[in-house]
């Protein structure tokens, strides 16, 4: 067996044994009961970042742990090149020639951008080892993909669940598009609040504070609270603002008595109270703001054609000038953006086409409690995305690029023709309908010119990867998925969202399991963020300069639901533990050269043996029990103890004289085949335990003919997981019972550490005075006890309890 593991050498073979052998295949024939996973395709925009490889390892550990445990995988991967960052991807690559193209050829030229991202994501992923049936997967820009979600969409248009109207909508000046409300973010930014004063019709002044005075020319009316009792008497009056419009003020109860002026104005539109108030009291629409965020129609002339930005500056200073604006304070407060672009929305009156959800939320509050959470607190918010919803799902889009909506529409009286769904996929934007209504010509319907929001066709991930109504529909073994990985950023869309398609496309929940993690953090705790410009050392630069077991290895302490630091000295204890691994094999190999390789019965088997099969079965129960509940970190955490502590440290140093000097021991013969053989057990338990880490070494390691003799597959992760075999366990050789043992061993190092000595120095004679109770124990390890001290000589001594006082034993050294 080679010295040590040397990735660079070994992994391409490895990966190239994995695919020739189909080791991570989904056997469309199975009789074995399926583990479905739905995961997020990542976004084709830019390079990935280390948070998509601590994420998807993640989940690639429960896959390799359900393989092993005997679950027939379906693990298909997606690429996501069906969305605004990969369309504005496109457009930073090829500005110079965006001006030159029609929607045919602008969208030929997307798609053949994203073609090589994808295959560098998938190179990347496969460096990992993600073990993934790479048959099955798909790009959502891919014909099936349009084929399923534009199907979808007609389904649900003709159950009158989709509908078109006019109504403000949130807008993105910077990417020209509509925006659904889960595209926002909250961020705290830079402002101020102005104090304007309004005059009352008896010469009186009121003052209102506001941050956004671009927008006093769209003021349509004042509010006040009923039961502020200073203006009581002002409910109904006119009042006129500072540019000498005349409103009326009203009364409403969602005012803040408490907050600056107590007075707010009303302007179409600032926000969704702005939305509430003009709805609730039949206000007018006084639009100033326009598509590509300039005030426009303000009836302003110094505010016309200017910025937001820009005219806020204007007329802060004009109003300035005319001393109607007082005084301002600079604050900082929350404002919606785009989490695009981090720039701040508009709300804008707009033809849009929505799915009705306002009406479902009972429906999708009881779906919730359906789906078993990961961790359970990441329910609550689910729950508040569906209490907080304000408005319908706006899912047209205003941009060239995404899945077309199937429908074209009459010039002459607004009358829709769908498409046939045995034509689908279709792009109206280049074809005619195919049939048309008695009296009509096709040549008057235009294409409904929007794409579908992307999360119209995310939210279909669990039809689209088991191909729903395709030819080759896997639905009869794949219905309900296992288990939904996703970040917890994502659960007011990817998670709601496919709430809602399966509740009303299938009338049941999408997934079983729903696992939620956290962000990985950059120095300072910013999220790595591809959309925040995180470029800190992309995955490519790590797996250049660490081994990807090594990533995989901090990748896998990840606690779900929690974010974690980018901590490169753990990736390095990574390392270290799989050389510890690979010489600890190392060391059994050499050990099992004369070794007949015979089974042993448990009982026969000397005490340190049977001690660290119990504690191996203590062990495998434990990470059992926490991979099933998907708490793969904790599970790892045991593992990793248990063999760095108890086997390493403590098991091998307790055998090594059984091993290298058998003529020590009277009956070295029957103690070593015992040694020999809880060598081999417990090593080939421990490889497959780690193999879901770090399924490179693991892999290499298995291939070993001296210590896996009988292969049960060509490859470890097809092997079967090791389970509790109650056989090996002896509950008077628990840690519990075996304590005494453990403290004597650490005396006798604590001893050799205060004296400066190595951990190898030989001692003349140790003597332990221990209770009558615990001699028994000793008597067992006390050749290992001897082994591990490098004594001469180790005597157990009983002495009264009186004597020892606090303290079980007590030890002496010479």
């Amino acid at each position: 067996m080679e010295k040590k593991f040397d990735p660079v050498v070994k992994e391409q073979p490895i990966r190239d044994m994995w695919a020739d052998k189909n080791v991570y295949w989904f056997d469309k024939e199975t009789s074995k009961e399926v583990f479905s996973i739905d995961t997020p395709p990542p976004t084709v925009s830019w390079s990935l970042h280390m948070w998509h490889i601590w994420s998807y390892t993640h989940t690639d550990v429960v896959a390799r742990i359900k393989r092993m445990l005997w679950y027939e995988v379906f693990y298909p991967m997606g690429f996501d090149d069906n969305w605004l960052p990969t369309e504005r991807l496109v457009e930073k690559e090829l500005w110079d020639e965006l001006y030159q193209l029609d929607t045919d050829h602008y969208v030929e030229k997307c798609m053949s951008l994203v073609a090589k991202y994808r295959e560098q994501y998938k190179n990347i992923r496969q460096q990992l080892w993600l073990s993934v049936d790479w048959q099955l997967s798909y790009s959502t820009i891919s014909d099936v993909v349009k084929r399923i979600s534009q199907k979808s969409f007609l389904e649900l248009y003709e159950r009158w669940l989709i509908y078109k109207t006019m109504a403000p909508a949130l807008w993105c000046p910077e990417t020209q598009t509509t925006i659904s409300q889960a595209d926002l973010e909250d961020v705290e930014m830079p402002s101020a609040y102005h104090e304007l004063t309004f005059s009352l019709s008896d010469g009186a002044h009121l003052p209102i504070a506001t941050t956004r005075p671009e927008l006093l020319p769209s003021c349509v009316a004042v509010f006040v609270h009923p039961d502020d009792e200073r203006y009581n008497g002002l409910i109904g009056q006119d009042i006129v603002t500072p540019l000498w419009a005349i409103v009326k003020i009203l009364w409403d109860s969602q005012v803040k008595i408490d907050k600056w002026t107590w007075v707010v104005m009303c302007c179409t539109y600032w926000d969704e109270l702005d939305l509430y108030r003009v709805k609730k009291y039949w206000l007018p629409e006084k639009i100033i703001v326009s598509k590509d965020g300039k005030i426009d129609n303000s009836w302003v002339e110094y505010l016309d054609g200017n910025s937001v930005e820009k005219a806020r500056r204007i007329i802060v200073e004009k109003l300035k000038e005319e001393w109607t604006l007082t005084h301002s304070t600079s604050i900082t407060h929350s404002v919606k953006v785009h989490d695009r672009t981090w720039k701040p929305v508009e709300l804008l009156p707009l033809e849009q086409w929505f799915i009705n959800i306002m009406d479902y939320k009972t429906e999708l509050l009881d779906m919730a409690d359906q789906i078993q959470r990961h961790p359970e607190n990441m329910k609550k918010r689910y729950i508040d995305r569906v209490n907080n919803l304000q408005r319908d799902w706006n899912i047209s889009r205003n941009r060239k690029y995404g899945i077309p909506f199937p429908l074209w529409v009459s010039e002459k009286d607004q009358s829709i023709i769908t498409a046939d769904k045995n034509d689908l996929p279709v792009d109206p934007r280049i074809e005619q309908p195919h049939t048309v209504w008695d009296n009509q010509d096709m040549w008057d319907f235009k294409p409904v010119d929007f794409v579908l929001d992307t999360w119209a066709t995310s939210s279909s991930s669990v039809d689209i990867i088991k191909k729903y109504w395709e030819p080759d529909d896997m639905s009869d073994k794949v219905w309900t998925i296992s288990y939904r990985a996703q970040a917890h950023d994502i659960i007011r869309t990817r998670w709601f969202y496919s709430v809602v398609k399966s509740l009303f496309e299938h009338q049941t929940i999408p997934f079983e399991n729903i696992a939620i993690s956290g962000h990985v953090l950059w120095k300072g705790k910013t999220k790595l963020s591809k959309s925040k410009g995180s470029k800190e050392k992309w995955p490519e630069a790590y797996l250049a300069e660490y081994w990807a077991d090594a990533i995989r290895y901090r990748a896998s302490w990840w606690f779900l639901g929690k974010d974690i630091i980018l901590d490169q000295d753990e990736i390095l204890q990574g390392k270290k533990l799989i050389n510890k691994l690979w010489n600890s094999v190392r060391f059994v190999d050499m050990q099992l050269r004369d070794y007949e390789h015979k089974e042993i019965a448990f009982a026969d088997l000397y005490d340190v043996d049977r001690w660290i099969l119990t504690k191996l079965q203590d062990i495998k129960q434990k990470m059992y029990a926490l991979n099933s509940d998907f708490n793969i970190a904790e599970a790892r955490n045991f593992l990793v103890r248990f063999f760095r502590d108890d086997f390493c440290s403590l098991y091998l140093e307790m055998v090594k004289d059984v091993i290298y000097k058998p003529e020590m021991f009277v009956d070295w013969n029957k103690r070593k085949i015992s040694s020999q053989y809880t060598l081999k057990k417990s090593i080939q338990e421990l490889v497959k335990l780690f193999a879901p880490y770090l399924p490179y070494v693991t892999e290499e390691l298995y291939q070993n003919d001296s210590i896996f003799t009988n292969k049960e597959s060509d490859s470890i992760h097809c092997s079967a997981y090791p389970l509790v075999d109650d056989a090996c366990f002896d509950k008077e050789l628990s840690d519990e019972s075996l304590n005494i043992v453990f403290a004597v061993i650490q005396s006798i190092r604590a001893y050799k550490s205060s004296k400066a000595l190595s951990i190898g120095a030989s001692l003349e004679e140790v003597t332990i005075q221990v209770r009558q109770q615990d001699k028994y124990i000793l008597d067992g390890f006390l050749e290992n006890i001897k082994s591990i001290a490098n004594a001469k000589c180790v005597t157990v001594v009983v002495w009264e309890d009186w004597l020892l006082n606090k303290d079980k034993f007590a030890l002496s050294v010479v």
